[in-house]
């Protein structure tokens, strides 16, 4: 019973993005073991808006990803931050010119569902400079699919700079200001909700170390 109340046994699950799973997770995971080598976690991988759903619903206990707005049954404190950006297969004929926010229009792209927020970010920033918003050729919220089809075709993709740091693909940035969101990543719970021992001792670790655990 001392084990469980200090968070050092039992169950947690865990919702995060693609992102977080790749950058941040193993050295919290890694963190958590050594601390509490009894505890089980049961992970869940998916696109924001879908974890969020299992939060609300009592699936999951805590979900690690982008900040949400404001909503009165969810607690979100940011851990982290991380910039989103527009991509490109090496070789794009896209970095033949400098680049421009009208001149992206002219390639099709590689996006998440219109629900995921940084799509919806890319396009209300188009609609901000009176343009439509980009042609989606292919419309996917897998990361570990978005990466190698950017890199052998001519689509352009909007995702996390920290692609570019891990090396996961031969891809460059489109460099241009407009197209660069910063993010906020947080920890969510719900409000009501029971946090057990050991999902407090994860939200702690993700309080104190979020920021120096996440790879960049």
């Amino acid at each position: 019973m001392q084990d469980h109340a200090g968070g050092l046994q039992g169950t947690v699950r865990i919702g995060c993005v693609p992102t977080l799973g790749e950058h941040l997770m193993p050295a919290v995971f890694a963190q958590l073991l050594a601390e509490a080598p009894a505890i089980t976690v049961n992970l869940f991988v998916g696109m924001n808006d879908h974890l969020l759903a299992h939060l609300r619903d009592g699936e999951i206990d805590l979900v690690v990803g982008p900040m949400l707005d404001a909503d009165p049954d969810i607690v979100s404190e940011q851990i982290a931050e991380d910039t989103v950006v527009v991509m490109a297969s090496e070789d794009h004929p896209v970095f033949a010119a400098l680049a421009t926010l009208a001149g992206l229009l002219d390639y099709k792209w590689m996006l998440p569902a219109t629900t995921v927020a940084s799509r919806q970010w890319l396009d209300q920033t188009f609609e901000r400079h009176g343009l439509p918003r980009p042609q989606v050729q292919i419309e996917s919220n897998v990361l570990n699919a978005i990466l190698p089809i950017l890199q052998q075709t001519s689509l352009l993709g909007f995702v996390t700079r920290l692609n570019l740091v891990a090396g996961r693909a031969r891809l460059r940035e489109v460099v241009l200001a407009e197209t660069q969101m910063r993010r906020r990543l947080g920890l969510a719970y719900r409000k009501n909700g029971y946090l057990s021992p050991v999902a407090a001792r994860v939200a702690a670790i993700l309080r104190a170390h979020g920021k120096e655990l996440l790879i960049m």
